[in-house]
């Protein structure tokens, strides 16, 4: 399982920047940033980060089955 932060979209749909997110959350916009580039972050400044958001966190964090990558799948079957 992987952990998803939906960011991106909670900041679309409540209509705020970087820097306000900022403001309201008290999450430096350093740190906002990293994690809309994909970087991990610790669970009590996603928590900040929902609350200034309205949401509920499990609205801003899911989880997702981890997908195989190419290496790990088998290999083509041909009939002999």
């Amino acid at each position: 399982m992987r952990q998803v932060i939906h960011l991106r979209e909670a900041m679309d749909r409540a209509v705020l920047s970087i820097a306000m997110l900022s403001e309201l959350s008290g999450v430096s916009r350093g740190t906002i940033s990293r994690i809309l580039a994909g970087e991990a972050t610790r669970p009590v400044t996603l928590h900040r980060l929902a609350k200034a958001l309205k949401i509920p966190i499990q609205q801003l964090v899911t989880l997702e089955e981890d997908q195989p990558s190419s290496s790990e799948l088998p290999g083509p079957m041909y009939a002999a």
